[in-house]
């Protein structure tokens, strides 16, 4: 059976609270209750940009519009909490798990990388770049707006280098692959060392570094040259059973703050024991 997905939007004709006007929607209050804690309920008052609205005894006035994203499936969703791995106050490194997304949506910022980072901290949060959903590992999160410029550029000029790991179809027949193909009609370079083949050389171990960051980049390279990422159910052969075998594991840059070089990589704990599976 289909998840229930629908939007609301109710036009407040009178002043009430926000809760009084979704009744309108035949919801039980508790689904109502956690869609406002999900972020899913919005409120534009007159004038103003709609912003997320998670207290629905909030007073709002004539004129006022809520609408509610409602999504069945994201209602009562758990999901593991990002990891801190380097705090440095205006800004933090994490572990984003498989399966969390890094940007929130209009349905929900519950299970987003930005929200569970802010209620873990109790510090505002900005995203400076992002992972796949289905892709685990390191990021970087500014809790100081004027640092967000600062990553970006940073980023931008190929001055934070980026490490992944991945456990790919086939076995691959050279130690070192330089890919320059271009993506979206815009350059991108992937270097992949192999680190090891399985014994039935059904995979390979490899880790990647990429200098661009273009979308799925890693997965269309892998992919064109007929060695896709396990667990790929877009640019593979994966079924919906397969988890991603790929995993952000290093990153390294000049602190904005301290101008101190900044190096975090990964412990094997964080994904060996998803990879031992095809490569031990």
């Amino acid at each position: 059976m289909a998840h229930q997905k629908h939007i609301y939007e109710y036009t407040a004709t009178a002043k009430q609270s926000a809760y009084e006007l979704l009744l309108s929607t035949e919801l039980a209050p508790a689904m109502l209750k956690q869609s406002a804690r999900n972020g899913s309920v919005w409120l534009a008052s007159r004038g103003k940009k709609p912003q997320r609205l998670r207290k629905l005894k909030t007073k709002i006035s004539e004129g006022d519009t809520v609408w509610l994203y409602y999504n069945e499936s994201l209602l009562n969703q758990s999901f593991p909490n990002a990891q801190l791995i380097l705090d440095e106050q205006d800004y933090s490194i994490w572990f984003k798990p498989r399966g969390m997304f890094s940007q929130p949506s209009k349905w929900s910022d519950a299970n987003s990388i930005s929200r569970n980072v802010s209620v873990q901290t109790d510090r505002p949060t900005y995203l400076v770049h992002r992972l796949d959903r289905m892709t685990s590992g390191l990021m970087i999160v500014c809790h100081k707006k004027s640092l967000v410029q600062e990553f970006t550029q940073r980023f931008t000029d190929h001055t934070i280098n980026k490490t992944y790991c991945a456990v790919v179809n086939g076995a691959l027949n050279q130690s070192t692959i330089t890919i320059e193909d271009p993506l979206d009609d815009k350059p991108a370079l992937s270097k992949i060392f192999l680190e090891k083949v399985s014994s039935n050389e059904s995979y390979s171990l490899v880790t990647v570094k990429i200098s661009s960051g273009r979308k799925h980049q890693i997965r269309r390279h892998l992919c064109g040259i007929g060695n896709p990422v396990v667990g790929d159910r877009l640019y593979g052969n994966a079924d919906s059973n397969d988890d991603l075998q790929l995993y952000a594991i290093a990153l390294a840059f000049k602190c904005p703050l301290s101008n101190e070089q900044i190096s975090v990589h990964l412990g094997d704990s964080f994904y060996h024991d998803q990879i031992k599976q095809f490569v031990s």
